[in-house]
């Protein structure tokens, strides 16, 4: 994401975020893409995911089989507008 042809791109992590608190050099380096207009968006597959990591992407994804198989962002955002982002984006 550091190259021109990636400013301003968008990065998706899938984990369970099970995850320590990650390092203050990984955190500048988000940080100074985040200056470039680029955007961090995690996938989280486990209600267990560590806030604090979490807490450094741009929005955050929940997917909970007790949910229902729903998917649910933080902050909140329809599911019918996640619906379409997700059809337009992976058809």
């Amino acid at each position: 994401m550091q190259g021109e042809q990636y400013k301003n791109a968008d990065l998706l992590v899938i984990s369970d975020f099970i995850a320590p608190k990650q390092e203050q050099e990984t955190m500048e380096s988000m940080l100074s893409l985040k200056g470039r207009y680029n955007r961090f968006h995690s996938l989280c597959l486990s209600k267990y995911g560590n806030p604090e990591v979490l807490s450094l992407f741009d929005s955050q994804w929940r997917y909970h089989p007790s949910l229902m198989g729903k998917i649910v962002k933080k902050p909140t955002m329809g599911f019918h507008r996640a619906k379409q982002a997700f059809s337009h984006t992976f058809g």
